[in-house]
């Protein structure tokens, strides 16, 4: 409860430093990228500063890491009443205690191109989907990829949806290039040399949220980790994308089958062997498109990554171990989940493992045409230079 009110105290000092520094003028020549999902350059603010910074725009950010302090909210409210163009790639809850000025546009990015499970206004409860609503009504331009996100993410945030534009997500412009794949190889390989002339399964599984099921979830990931060392080919490796929490529970869990002397397990900052090392923890990795560029499958639950990844065309298994009681829950799906998702979908770690085995065999895949056309309206890696435009910048 402390927690809570001092949070709140200090939405309310945001919100009148913000008056208060909005008796300075807006300078339109300034922008603030509120980045506190994916503070990479890859990421939807990453690439929108980059590309107005060679505008000769003055662009100032905001990352999860810089969010706390006195200093921070002081420095963020000024930067935030001086700026005309703002961006989120987030819910930035102090935004719930002001009134956004006039002369400043919002533009919330998120951090995913399409939706699975249910998030927003379509979950939340309490103080929190109040303080979300109030967040909403300051957002002047919602960006989505395609027609069929478009009333799901004005419900989601609490925006009429003629604040919904179509135009596509600056971090999927990337892969589009005719050489992205293989430039993200060639980051990876820099990055993991052990990688090199093998094939990359990237294991992504969505963090729970009920706080009740980690010690399953820590499970389910270390079991998996300690079969695929044993019985996948060996020239496949496993990487590790999981939440912070979840991945330093697992590398410090000597029973979980992932450690480093059951299967090989990289831990963060570890003394990895390059011949030795199946399973690497790429839970920190900075740039999300390089790690699903650099993948040859993908193996995920309802993460909404499968956006990005399905443009690839590659390999997508799906592993929901507790589907049922997911879909059952109030976090749920907006569409059927065994139709919708882009891959076959198991429950079972035997049947996914022989799954994957035949996948490694180079079992023919057929990638999903009709779930790309449904997610993206564009596919001309133009969507920064859309927004822009829609902009005015």
């Amino acid at each position: 409860m402390k927690t809570e009110v001092k949070k709140m105290a200090g939405y309310r000092l945001y919100g009148l430093l913000y008056r208060i520094f909005s008796l300075l003028p807006v300078d339109g020549n300034r922008a603030y990228f509120v980045m506190t999902h994916d503070s990479s350059d890859e990421g939807n603010c990453g690439v929108m500063k980059a590309r107005m910074e060679a505008r000769g725009y003055r662009c100032d950010s905001l990352t999860r890491a810089e969010a706390s302090g006195a200093g921070f909210i002081f420095r963020s409210a000024y930067r935030l009443a001086r700026s005309r163009f703002i961006f989120l790639d987030n819910t930035f809850l102090p935004l719930s205690c002001l009134k956004l000025r006039k002369g400043s546009i919002l533009t919330q990015l998120w951090h995913g191109t399409g939706t699975i499970k249910k998030f927003g206004q379509d979950v939340n409860e309490g103080a929190l989907k109040d303080l979300e609503a109030r967040c909403g009504k300051n957002i002047t331009h919602l960006i989505v990829s395609s027609p069929a996100t478009k009333s799901i993410y004005a419900g989601c945030f609490g925006v009429p949806e003629d604040k919904v534009r179509v135009l596509g997500l600056p971090r999927t412009d990337a892969f589009f290039a005719p050489d992205f794949a293989e430039n993200a190889r060639a980051r990876f390989e820099k990055k993991y040399p052990e990688a090199k002339g093998r094939r990359l399964v990237l294991y992504a599984p969505t963090f729970r949220d009920d706080a009740g099921n980690e010690d399953e979830q820590i499970r389910m990931i270390g079991d998996f980790a300690r079969d695929f060392a044993a019985l996948m080919p060996k020239d496949a490796i496993l990487g590790l994308r999981l939440h912070p929490y979840v991945s330093s529970r697992l590398a410090g869990n000597p029973e979980s089958g992932a450690d480093a002397s059951a299967a090989g397990y990289a831990k963060p900052n570890g003394n990895r062997a390059a011949a030795q090392s199946r399973i690497l923890d790429l839970t920190h990795f900075r740039g999300l498109n390089t790690l699903l560029g650099a993948a040859d499958v993908l193996i995920t639950d309802y993460s909404s990554i499968v956006f990005e990844y399905s443009l690839l065309r590659r390999p997508m298994l799906f592993y929901a171990y507790d589907l049922d009681r997911f879909e059952g829950s109030d976090r749920g799906f907006y569409r059927d989940y065994r139709g919708y998702v882009p891959g076959p979908v198991y429950t079972e770690r035997e049947e996914l493992l022989d799954a994957l085995s035949a996948t490694l065999c180079d079992t023919p895949f057929n990638p999903c045409e009709s779930f790309i056309a449904d997610s993206f309206s564009y596919t001309d890696g133009r969507s920064a230079e859309r927004i822009m435009e829609l902009l005015g910048i």
